[in-house]
């Protein structure tokens, strides 16, 4: 059975039952639902990118969902967050580093998305200090 929700002042409310039926079927749960302006939800995750996000939810073609909308931050607070993501993952540089031959071509293709976001990090962190310095003039 499907769960239908209401957005009431920005929060949702579960539709629990039917009000004066006991045991109601999916179908007259639904168009109970439908009558009362209740809709299904589908709950979205928070990215994991990094960056923080404001969350509230919204209806989106009949269905409540999770809206998720970055939050500016100053380009050294993005920087910092920038350079802890890369000393998460250094344990992937320091692993490379002491393998070679077919070991380190193995590792290689294991941790290529891993090491192709560091260089997307590190170019991020290039580019915000550019524009950090030429801001500074």
């Amino acid at each position: 059975m499907s769960a239908f929700f209401k957005l009431i002042d920005g929060r949702l409310q579960r539709l629990e039952r039917v009000p004066h039926v006991s045991n109601a079927r999916g179908d007259i749960l639904a168009a109970y639902a439908r009558e009362h302006g209740f809709a299904p939800y589908s709950p979205e995750p928070m990215p994991q990118d990094g960056a923080r996000y404001a969350h509230a939810f919204a209806m989106v073609d009949g269905v409540i969902r999770d809206v998720w909308t970055p939050i500016p931050i100053h380009a050294a607070e993005r920087i910092a967050a920038l350079k802890q993501l890369l000393a998460n993952t250094d344990y992937v540089a320091a692993k490379l580093a002491e393998v070679d031959g077919e070991q380190r071509s193995d590792m290689l293709a294991e941790y290529a998305e891993v090491l192709e976001q560091r260089r997307a990090w590190r170019e991020e962190i290039r580019k915000l200090e550019k524009s950090r310095q030429g801001n500074a003039e």
